[in-house]
């Protein structure tokens, strides 16, 4: 099976990325719709993390090991784990936050 990693990953990047600027433009113009946008955006993000943390476990094990990359492999690991539970976390948060009734 091919490496599908370096097809993947860009997914994760470009909706956190677009999740966090919605995000702060629905804070600056308190649109409840811009919110959701976020939101989902942000959603969407994990999920995309998600299988880019999983295509690149598996894509490592198909890889030929190249002398010398193993430490910026494994520093590229540690990213991307960090990425993955900062934007569950964020998620959750999310999720929460729809479940709170809202204050006048």
């Amino acid at each position: 099976m091919q490496n599908l990693h370096p097809l993947v990953v860009h997914f994760p990047i470009g909706l956190l990325f677009t999740s966090a600027v919605v995000a702060l433009w629905a804070q600056a113009t308190n649109r409840p719709d811009a919110h959701l946008v976020g939101r989902v955006l942000l959603w969407l993000g994990t999920v995309a993390a998600a299988a880019a943390v999983i295509s690149g476990f598996l894509g490592a094990q198909t890889v030929a090991r190249v002398t010398g990359a193993h430490d910026v492999i494994e520093e590229h690991e540690k990213y991307a784990y960090v990425l993955l539970g900062l934007s569950c976390a964020l998620s959750g948060w999310a999720i929460s936050l729809l479940r709170r009734p809202a204050q006048a």
